[in-house]
């Protein structure tokens, strides 16, 4: 089985309608890839607005990914609470954060994009999250990291949130015995990684100290705890604006933050995961952002690491 994974799409009609055709120049390479299953870990819309998925969804149709056993997706706070994109914005759209309800939103955008949902178990009769779906192979299970607004815990709307229960049914779906044969993959929005450890040098300016503020997962360390405790085969996230690929204990972890435009080196990114004879092989393919044509394809299957920082040269 093969699975890409990509994020942080931030589809925006107003203001950025070119992550709209990055977003179908990925989808067509993954279907020239013979790529089984798509995932996709959030931040979909820039600004959440309507439009923006239902281009989203076309693209799913237009390429035959919008069926259960094609596409899997989780929401990111772009989702909820939407962004802004012009600096006088920003007063405005800190009180309409105030106003959401965010499994109110989180539901909706579950009906808007049913497909994805569809043969999923949830755990929670008025939630679309936590949920297990399993395709071939794998079982994903899908976390919702999109947190409540806050003016102390989440001041920008951009930091996460794991529920408490969540850790429950992790423990719980983890030593399952009916999902033992399955390979397990759970899928995140945020970052597992630490200001300390990201790929991007840290300064100890004052941008790094706000980003350490409003680009948090809280509950991040638990987590951590967790999977050094009960290792999956994968966690998939993004919210950061790079693609990475690094480990927690024996967990791998992969970023598809940088799949429209990575911060690092300014291409286009499609994480890679191949299923097969008992193996699991990683890599990331990378794109020209000028043409979208020219590729350079860069693998490596994933070996021992345990430092975030010490990334897979590929």
């Amino acid at each position: 089985m093969k699975i890409a994974h990509i994020s942080d799409l931030h589809i925006c009609s107003e203001y950025l309608p070119q992550n709209l055709d990055k977003t179908e120049f990925l989808i067509r390479m993954a279907l020239q890839k013979n790529i089984d299953h798509l995932v996709i870990t959030g931040d979909i819309s820039h600004r959440s607005l309507p439009m923006d998925y239902h281009m989203f969804r076309e693209l799913l149709i237009k390429y035959g990914f919008y069926t259960p056993d094609k596409v899997t997706l989780v929401f990111g706070n772009h989702d909820i609470y939407g962004g802004v994109h012009l600096f006088e914005e920003i007063y405005h759209f800190l009180d309409q954060c105030k106003k959401i309800n965010p499994l109110s939103k989180v539901n909706h955008l579950g009906r808007v994009l049913a497909s994805s949902f569809a043969g999923t178990t949830r755990f929670d009769k008025n939630n679309f999250f936590p949920f297990v779906k399993i395709v071939g192979p794998v079982l994903f299970l899908g976390l919702d990291s999109t947190a409540p607004y806050s003016y102390l815990k989440n001041p920008a709307a951009s930091n996460g949130l794991i529920q408490n229960k969540d850790f429950a049914l992790l423990k719980h779906i983890l030593l399952n015995k009916d999902y033992k044969d399955y390979r397990k993959i759970i899928l995140i929005h945020h970052h597992l990684f630490s200001c300390k450890n990201s790929k991007k040098p840290c300064t100890g300016n004052i941008t790094d100290f706000i980003e350490r503020q409003i680009m948090k997962l809280h509950q991040r360390k638990k987590l951590i705890h967790y999977l050094k405790k009960y290792p999956v085969d994968f966690v998939l996230h993004g919210h950061i604006h790079y693609n990475s690929l690094y480990h927690i204990g024996k967990t791998p972890v992969f970023c598809a933050g940088g799949s429209i435009e990575d911060e690092i080196d300014q291409m286009m990114k499609l994480n890679i995961i191949n299923i097969e004879n008992g193996r699991i092989k990683a890599w990331t393919e990378s794109f020209y952002n000028e043409q979208f044509t020219k590729e350079i394809p860069r693998t490596a299957e994933h070996k021992h690491s345990t430092h975030p920082s010490k990334m897979y040269a590929y």
